[in-house]
């Protein structure tokens, strides 16, 4: 399945309603101890990062409208590269991919200001170290999708 596949965007209702039940399937676990230190940092940023995008989808970045909500529809997207069924797993290419199209669209035109900087920063790290939870495979073929779809919208 291509990834543009997924569809348009989930209503904000929708996509409050699957954040608030990530979050809730993080918590339990992070109790259960079976998050790995591979992923734990690219979890614990996956709410945060999504939760950006949607409110940036609204803001004057008109443009971009059709990666972000690309992007926020593949994280709502339970069957997607890596099934979110697989458990916290499941959610590292969504936040990859979330990451990956904030610094595409946010850093290159330098919309970054200094209270994101603490977001770039955490951005570059899941995105520079994806290789090793992700595989090469499955971060071109996600990089590759950004970055053609980017082209298409310019």
């Amino acid at each position: 399945m291509d990834i543009k596949d997924y569809g348009k965007c989930p209503n904000q209702k929708e996509m409050i309603a699957y954040i608030d039940l990530f979050e809730s399937n993080l918590d339990s676990w992070k109790r259960k101890k079976i998050i790995t230190q591979d992923i734990d940092y690219v979890l614990n940023f996956s709410a945060k990062i999504f939760k950006i995008l949607r409110r940036e989808r609204v803001a004057s970045f008109s443009s971009h409208h059709k990666i972000i909500d690309s992007s926020l529809a593949y994280f709502c997207w339970p069957n997607d590269l890596i099934l979110d069924t697989l458990g916290p797993i499941g959610f590292a290419d969504d936040t990859f991919l979330l990451c990956f199209v904030f610094l595409n669209i946010f850093k290159p035109s330098g919309k970054v200001s200094d209270s994101f900087n603490f977001i770039v920063d955490k951005c570059n790290l899941i995105v520079d170290n994806s290789s090793s939870y992700l595989g090469f495979g499955i971060k071109k073929q996600l990089e590759t999708y950004v970055l053609q779809s980017l082209d298409e919208q310019e």
